[in-house]
């Protein structure tokens, strides 16, 4: 098993490794996320005027992902922790560290924002 997930994530990494070594030489562009980031403000706009409250979609979307890898960092402790027949102390760090994660997104929430991105403050930058 060890041999297959080792031979999948070798496949996986070479192939990003041939995508950024063929973006460094200039054969493939590269991402412009400032265009990107324009180009996707510029429809929403387009579509629902200026952003106003919370984004349901958004909200969802990145709770769904933060929620999935939450859980799968618990389901690893749990699992280390089981192994060494010490479930309570495994379940105990993944509380703590969830608890640490739920407090550093509280802090940095305010200061985050405070930040709007504008076109004029990417060309400035």
């Amino acid at each position: 098993m060890r041999l297959v997930v080792g031979g999948l994530l070798l496949i996986f990494g070479l192939q990003w490794l041939r995508k950024a070594i063929l973006r460094a030489s200039g054969f493939v562009p590269r991402h412009d996320e400032e265009a990107i980031f324009a180009e996707e403000l510029a429809a929403a706009r387009a579509v629902g005027g200026e952003p106003r409250g919370i984004d349901a979609y958004g909200f969802t979307i990145s709770f769904k992902g933060v929620l999935l890898e939450g859980l799968e960092v618990a389901f690893i402790a749990v699992t280390f922790g089981s192994n060494q027949h010490n479930v309570p102390l495994a379940a105990s760090a993944a509380l703590t560290a969830a608890l640490v994660v739920a407090v550093a997104g509280v802090a940095v929430h305010a200061p985050l924002t405070r930040y709007r991105r504008t076109p004029s403050s990417s060309q400035s930058a």
